[in-house]
């Protein structure tokens, strides 16, 4: 899996700072802050902020993933993509504690965004210097840099949980017992977290009751846990959150909300998250720290996502207890875990399920389905299986949608296993769909990522008909959850991989255009030049500046610009070879690198990006002349890269000083500008 490197991540916020130092110096801030949407728009964090009063790393972290309705001020910025003027926070629609973590008194912010995608906002400080701001090109800056800064951000923040919820898978299989799983799974828990203890409540004959606490160093004190196990009467905290199913956060005035349970526990903050389903609650899992104002945003982000695994866990303990007589059950958790996490994707996770439980449950075949969004079928996978009916099987399955069987439809709405003993009469399945393939009896399991069905199983025996047991069905049972582990983190992977792959794209691509950005051109245009080092052939580079983008932007705005540059980078892809690469240095500047090229050639393709360039660009029903300036350069084996840019720069610029429009050529190899061209 590709991730960004921690000198990578670095180098971009240092990026995000250089434009912050910039703006604030242009316009005379006192300070300048970034912070950066996520969670969909949803929530919004500090990055980044340079000035004499910058806020501590504890302030940032207690902000983090706030709530963006909450702050008034950068929810109106980024929903009407204007700035907002704040001369009195204390009269502001913000958050108390707010001004006094960030020392703000007036401010001016506005939305970041690039190629229509809003990224955050910038604040500026105070309000009057934040006026100067309204059309400086530092803020288009500050929203490019910003972009890759985000995208390890937001990376970052999903791996978070991605490592959580490994972290937690492991915790699980540490042990075997009933309570040895679940207390290192508190333990795990709130060590992950960084909090001081983690507790367990589970419902029992529809009360709450007390099961299980663990601190995250490993101690249990024996009478601190006697005295909690014992308790009879809960707090209103842990009530409200399994009555009302939602999270219950408490980061000051514990005293006020738990009563003596925060005397006789020593709690000053916590939260408590309700675990199992709504219809089918399991209980509720608390994280507790002797300091106040502990748990921001991010920490109950974290605890939110690992709830709905550690409710899959904890049953997965209880079963482990009840089955502990059963080698088979046990080796088969142990396998779908080992070999599980190395399942990369949806594909190849339920290829593990059904491999490994094939055995398991001792079948005979198992017959592998993955849903699309729509609940057809898109795939299958059959073990054991002979051919030709591994074939048929595929055949019949492929394009079925699950609501349209009655299985498929139990199994949905249930998602509990299905075990029939007579697969042709059951009516769970069309009894054509047997025909020609042997199938007495089987078992049919969900496999499901989160809340979303995206798969399933059927483990199924042709020899004999089978009647499955009460000890095969907490088997299945036992492998439903772990199978659903196995799917959660598969998808985890696969989306965290996916990410990666666009963020490596991003790293070497301009965001408005898609072309290669100057990192990448320069790699194309050092490996071009190596390759002339060894056929003896030439590579011509061409510096391409607009000549009146500029006037587009005064008279019609950034978008018109924008829409423009885009329109013309598609003509000058459109002019080249596959193997010849058109990039965005940067603002209006263009480099085109010709490998394997000859002068005549060169000359030809400068001439028409000139005619391209000088073509109408359609804008908001305006069609416009922009032209270009470009500078022509030609070298061959042994030509610096730098050179060779450096020479058709300043061809351009002769061009630039000379006609205006039009191309012109270096001498080649010698970094001199030659005579313009025709334009």
């Amino acid at each position: 899996m590709v991730r960004m490197t921690s000198q990578e991540r670095d180098r971009h916020v240092d990026l995000v700072e250089q434009a912050c130092h910039q703006l604030r110096a242009a316009v005379g801030a006192e300070r300048v802050s970034i912070w950066v949407l996520d969670d969909h728009g949803r929530a919004i964090s500090p990055l980044v902020s340079v000035g004499p009063s910058a806020p501590a790393s504890n302030v940032a972290r207690r902000w983090s993933r706030y709530p963006l309705e909450h702050i008034g001020p950068f929810r109106d910025a980024v929903s009407t993509r204007a700035p907002v003027l704040l001369r009195d926070l204390a009269a502001a629609d913000v958050p108390p504690g707010l001004g006094e973590d960030f020392a703000i008194t007036s401010a001016w912010t506005t939305a970041l965004e690039v190629g229509g995608e809003v990224l955050g906002v910038v604040v500026v400080e105070p309000g009057d210097a934040g006026e100067r701001v309204d059309g400086s090109p530092w803020i288009d800056a500050l929203a490019r840099s910003l972009s890759a800064a985000r995208g390890w951000y937001l990376a970052d923040r999903r791996k978070a949980e991605l490592d959580l919820l490994l972290d937690l898978t492991r915790a699980a299989s540490a042990t075997d017992d009933d309570g040895g799983a679940i207390a290192h799974l508190c333990q795990r828990l709130a060590a992950s977290l960084g909090v001081r203890r983690a507790c367990l409540f589970v419902i029992d004959d529809g009360a709450l009751v007390s099961a299980e606490a663990h601190f995250a160093d490993g101690r249990r004190d024996p009478e601190l846990i006697r005295a909690f196990l014992t308790e009879s009467v809960l707090p209103a905290l842990l009530t409200e959150a399994a009555r009302l199913w939602h999270t219950v956060v408490i980061n000051q005035g514990a005293r006020d909300s738990l009563g003596d349970w925060a005397d006789r526990f020593e709690i000053g903050s916590g939260v408590a998250v309700p675990i199992g389903t709504r219809a089918e609650p399991l209980g509720v899992f608390t994280l507790d720290d002797a300091e106040e104002r502990r748990f921001g945003p991010r920490l109950v982000s974290l605890a939110e996502a690992a709830a709905t695994q550690f409710a899959l866990l904890y049953e997965r303990a209880r079963l482990l207890d009840e089955q502990a007589r059963t080698a088979r059950a046990g080796e088969a958790v142990r396998r779908l875990l080992r070999e599980g996490t190395r399942a990369v994707t949806a594909e190849a996770a339920v290829e593990v399920v059904a491999r490994v439980g094939l055995e398991a449950l001792e079948a005979e075949h198992a017959t592998a389905l993955l849903f699309d969004g729509d609940g057809t079928i898109e795939d299958v996978h059959t073990v054991g299986i002979p051919a030709p009916f591994d074939e048929e099987v595929r055949r019949r399955c492929l394009g079925l949608r699950v609501g349209d069987l009655a299985l498929g439809r139990t199994v949905r709405e249930r998602r509990r296993p299905v075990a029939v003993d007579d697969a042709r009469n059951s009516g769970m399945l069309p009894a054509e769909l047997f025909d020609g393939i042997p199938a007495r009896s089987y078992v049919a399991i969900p496999l499901s990522a989160g809340e979303t069905l995206r798969g399933g199983v059927i483990y199924s025996t042709s020899t004999r008909r089978r009647r499955w047991s009460e000890a095969d069905r907490h088997l299945v049972e036992q492998l439903v959850l772990e199978c659903d582990l196995i799917m959660e983190n598969a998808v985890l992977r696969e989306a965290e991989a996916g990410r990666s792959e666009q963020l490596a794209h991003l790293a070497m691509h301009d965001v408005l255009t898609g072309l290669p950005n100057r990192v990448l051109l320069e790699d194309r245009l050092d490996a071009a030049l190596r390759a002339a080092a060894r056929t003896g052939t030439r590579v011509g580079v061409l510096f391409v500046d607009l000549r009146r983008f500029k006037d587009v932007n005064d008279r019609f705005g950034h978008d018109a610009g924008d829409a423009a540059l885009a329109q013309l980078a598609a003509r000058f892809v459109d002019l080249v070879r596959p193997n010849d690469t058109v990039g965005r240095l940067a603002g209006d500047e263009f480099l085109v690198v010709l490998p394997d090229v000859c002068a005549e050639a060169l000359a030809g393709v400068a001439e028409r990006i000139c005619v391209a360039a000088d073509e109408p660009v359609e804008v908001g029903g305006h069609h416009l002349r922009v032209g270009a300036s470009v500078g022509a350069a030609i070298g061959g084996p042994g030509t610096p890269p730098d050179e060779l840019i450096r020479a058709a720069d300043g061809a351009m610029y002769v061009v630039k000083r000379q006609t205006g429009t039009g191309w012109g050529v270096a001498d080649e190899l010698a970094g001199s500008a030659g005579s313009p061209g025709a334009g």
